[in-house]
Parts: structure tokens; sequence; C-alpha cells
């Protein structure tokens, strides 16, 4: 349809004529081209159709992002599946672990309680070794002081074992006289007038160990310990044995049977002293070995 020059253009629309096409420099404003219709003669906005790619790319980056963190998510809860109440799900040792780590306790505790003893049997041995030498070196000194040992008159003469289990004399005959106590051989400082203390240690009260028995008691074989015995790290009964021949030698009244004497089962000393140990009995359980006992000597 064409335009007749000489009419105004509305009154040509009026006629029922068709408009005239648009301007060479009009511009469709819609984002994307699709909707600028190619009837309507209007030339799409290079600018905008830009920015709709960009707006689109955005909108793929968005939509891969999210995709991603549901697909994390749906694998961690994969990784810790859930109870009807929402909590994680926790397990527990079956019941052979559970022997398994009880028997491995138990092992290393009885290893570790093997080992405190063994120590402590070794500590006891060592205060027996000392108490033993501190004894003699007591006893020589009041030999020293008085020219004689602290044996009371009757005994003078005669080897002498004091501290034998139930067996008198006791040795709390010897120590009295050490430790300057006016009782039994010593009553009125009978052997020593001088009170000199020769020897001094601690009282044990009715369980002595390594002390003086400050009250009648018993050993570990149920044998009586007089007032004022001196008992060893056990709870035994030192024994002192004393030369009172003043011969130079002193009678092992209890010899054993792997160690080398003197004539008359004698030991070359004026005095020794000896412990049977944690059993009480002289050698391994009583056979009279001092190897591979726990019996203490001090001439040994």
């Amino acid at each position: 349809m064409q335009f007749l020059p000489w009419l105004p253009r509305r009154n040509q629309v009026k006629a029922g004529r068709a408009a005239p096409p648009a301007k060479a420099d009009a511009r469709c404003y819609s984002l994307t081209p699709d909707f600028c219709p190619p009837t309507s003669g209007l030339a799409p906005n290079t600018g905008n159709r830009s920015a709709a790619r960009r707006i689109r790319r955005g909108e793929q980056r968005i939509t891969a992002s999210r995709g991603a963190a549901t697909i994390s998510a749906f694998q961690s809860l994969q990784r810790f599946p859930l109870t009807s109440d929402l909590r994680p799900l926790t397990s527990g040792f079956t019941l052979i672990e559970m022997i398994v780590v009880i028997l491995i306790i138990a092992t290393l505790a009885a290893a570790l309680l093997t080992a405190s003893s063994g120590v402590f049997d070794r500590a006891r041995k060592t205060q027996m070794k000392n108490d033993e030498i501190q004894i003699v070196t007591a006893v020589n000194a009041y030999y020293t002081e008085y020219g004689k040992y602290p044996m009371e008159n009757a005994r003078q003469g005669t080897d002498t074992l004091y501290g034998k289990s139930n067996t008198a004399p006791g040795n709390e005959d010897v120590f009295n006289v050490l430790r300057a106590i006016a009782a039994g051989v010593n009553a009125g400082d009978a052997l020593n007038p001088r009170k000199i203390i020769f020897f001094s240690g601690k009282d044990g009260g009715s369980r002595p160990r390594s002390a003086f028995a400050s009250v009648a008691t018993t050993d570990t074989q149920g044998n009586p310990i007089n007032i004022g015995a001196f008992v060893d790290p056990y709870g035994n009964a030192y024994m002192v044995a004393i030369d009172g021949n003043y011969d130079g030698t002193t009678v092992d009244s209890l010899p054993y049977t792997d160690l080398t004497y003197g004539p008359g089962n004698t030991v070359r000393v004026g005095c020794f002293v000896e412990s049977f140990g944690k059993d009480g009995k002289q050698g391994k359980a009583g056979n009279n070995v001092y190897s591979g006992s726990d019996d203490v000597l001090s001439w040994q």
C-alpha cells in the first residue's frame, strides 16, 4: 500500500491505509531479538543483545554451582547415615574385641606386678645387707670399747647364735646391750655400764620391718618375737652369731650345704649376721642351699 503524498499522515491512517514503515534509526529495546518481530521493521539493539548473553551465562553458572552443592550435600549424607532421629550412628566394640582388650590389659598388669615385686624384693635384700653390716660394726665397736663381746657372762667361752626363730636366746639380748637399754641381760646396765649407744634404730610396733619390736609379735612362721628384738624387712628376727670363745672364728650352727666353711663349720670372723629372707626358711624353701635363695649373709 502506498501513501498519498498530498494527504496528511493522520488522514491516511483514518482512511484505513497502512502506517508508514519505521524510520531507519529506530531500535527495539527488548533484551532478546526474538521480541522484536520482523514485521515491526525495528532493528534489535545490539548492546542489549550482549547484556542478554551475559545474563544467560551468569544464570548457567549459578545453576551449575547449585547443582554441585546439591551433589556434595548428598554425598555427605551418604558418608554419615542418619537414624530416625537424625543423629549419627555410633559403632561399638564386639564381644571378641572386648575380650581381646581385657586379655591384653590383664597381661600387662601381671607383667607390671611381677616387675614391681622383683624391684621391691631387691630393695629389701639391699636393706638387709646394710642392716647386717651395721650390726657387725656395732658388735666390733663394743668389743673395742670393753675388750669383750656383748654377751652375758654365762655364755662367755662359747660361740652363740642369737635370734634363731622359736629358739632362745633371742637377739634382744644383744641389742639391749648395744642400745644401752637396762633390760634383760643388761638389767642395771650390767653389760654396758658406760651407757654407750653402739646401735640405734626405729621402733616398729607390732609389725616391725627393719626395726625393733616394741611389743611382742610373731615372725612369718608364726613363732614369737620378743620385745626389743631387731627384725628384717620381712618381719623375721636377724640371727647374730658371736665368737664367744675368742678364737677368731665363729661356728655356723645352721650351715649351708653349698658353702665352704672352716673346720667345724666355722667362719673366720668374730661376728656374722644372717637372714632367711621372705619365707623365713633357710635356703630355697628350706633346702639349706644358699645359691638361688633369698637369704642374706653378712659374710657372703
